[in-house]
């Protein structure tokens, strides 16, 4: 019996800490929202639709500037060894990226007011099995605008940060670059 205890023991001991370290992975890493289902209700579905659209298209533009932020600070350390023509591709592509970012901050901000009237329409829709999946999908839905609008203030910092690594670069190596008032 003891055997089995220590056994026991020296099991939960390894187990334990491993398990730690998933859990604080997982919690590091938040899933991405998943687009629920239509509901057959036109104007819920097209604010759903619409919503989750926004959320893709900034979680596509935050992977891509996290990829490209990524590569910038590997070489930001080491400039002098890193070509004009690789400076000058980052910094045409840190551009496009904030090139887009004010069209997706205008699509959140005309998406986002039907929220609160969905949500108040929604707990009358009948029979009350879709007034529950248009609440939830508006809920949903406002939560992939919320994590939107977020994402997009993140990704500005991130751009404008690399943008001015970039800048000044390219600035240092005698190079004219052309810059836009955003910078």
């Amino acid at each position: 019996m003891k055997k089995l205890f220590k056994k026991i023991i020296v099991i939960m001991a390894i187990t334990l800490p491993l398990l730690s370290v998933v859990e604080m992975q997982a919690q590091k890493k938040p899933k991405p929202l998943v687009k629920p289902k239509d509901i057959g209700l036109s104007e819920f579905d097209a604010f759903k639709n619409n919503s989750f659209t926004i959320y893709s298209k900034t979680k596509r533009i935050e992977a891509d500037a996290k990829l490209l932020d990524k590569d910038i600070k590997a070489y930001s350390a080491d400039l002098e060894k890193v070509s004009i023509e690789k400076l000058k591709k980052d910094y045409k592509a840190v551009k496009s990226l904030q090139k887009q970012i004010p069209t997706l901050d205008d699509k959140i901000e005309k998406v986002y007011p039907q929220s609160e009237a969905l949500l108040k329409k929604a707990k009358n829709v009948t029979p009350k099995q879709k007034s529950l999946g248009a609440v939830g999908n508006t809920n949903k839905s406002v939560k992939a605008l919320n994590e939107s609008k977020q994402n997009m203030k993140d990704i500005t910092a991130l751009l404008k940060e690399d943008n001015q690594i970039l800048l000044n670069a390219l600035k240092d190596r005698g190079e004219e670059v052309e810059e836009t008032p955003e910078e």
